[in-house]
């Protein structure tokens, strides 16, 4: 802290959080007036005007929730939260920490799984282990139902094809509610892509193959088979 004349010059210097190189001359010039070393001086000029320019620039998360609003770490622009691509400077929001929906529904699942696997279990009769079953199949399609869409493109890339599998798991009279999950899961990803990487090659396989996919449901429901 120097004295009361000095600090009233360096804060108006420091206002606009620039200190120009005419401005440090006259504070140099008014420091060495009042006897004060011009290196230990400047050292400490420019500490404050490295605070005062910080102070100056607003500080942008990588990722601050708005509420569904994100802040593209590129830009800085406000995006809505389900938006794969800014729209404004075309970043991805692609969090390799993020791409693992896969992993986090297959553990959710098995672990629906194992509380009805239970050793206890066994011992039921067949009417009430049948019970279990249809339980276990209905609590484990309600959870891929309300599994979140994957905002990132890697995470969609992984979750495309797991669901792809669990849905054409063949019926064998366990799975049937879960099964029909996955697809329905499966076709919010596919329009997911569509509407944020419509051109990406990468997803254009899954929009073939939703295609046919499709047509299959639509005349399987023609022909009365609910799926």
């Amino acid at each position: 802290m120097y004295n009361e004349e000095l600090e009233q010059l360096i804060d108006a210097a420091l206002a606009d959080g620039v200190l120009t190189e005419k401005e440090k001359q006259i504070l140099f010039k008014k420091a060495e007036s009042f006897g004060v070393d011009r290196d230990e001086f400047e050292m400490v000029l420019d500490a404050r005007a490295l605070k005062a320019q910080q102070a100056q620039q607003p500080i942008r998360p990588a990722k601050e929730k708005l509420g569904n609003i994100v802040t593209c770490p590129a830009c800085g622009a406000h995006v809505p939260g389900g938006n794969a691509v800014c729209p404004e400077c075309g970043h991805v929001f692609n969090n390799v920490e993020a791409n693992q929906s896969a992993k986090m529904l297959e553990e959710k699942l098995a672990a629906i799984q194992q509380k009805y696997s239970k050793p206890e279990n066994n011992s039921l009769n067949f009417m009430a282990r049948g019970f279990q079953i249809s339980a276990c199949d209905d609590e484990m399609a309600k959870a891929i139902l309300s599994f979140p869409v994957p905002n990132s493109r890697g995470d969609l890339l992984e979750f495309l094809p797991y669901l792809k599998s669990r849905a054409e798991m063949p019926n064998d009279g366990y799975n049937a509610k879960q099964s029909k999950a996955s697809r329905t899961k499966y076709q919010e990803c596919v329009f997911k892509a569509k509407m944020s990487f419509a051109n990406d090659p990468a997803f254009q396989p899954y929009y073939q193959k939703d295609s046919i996919w499709q047509k299959i449901l639509t005349h399987l429901r023609n022909m009365g088979l609910g799926v």
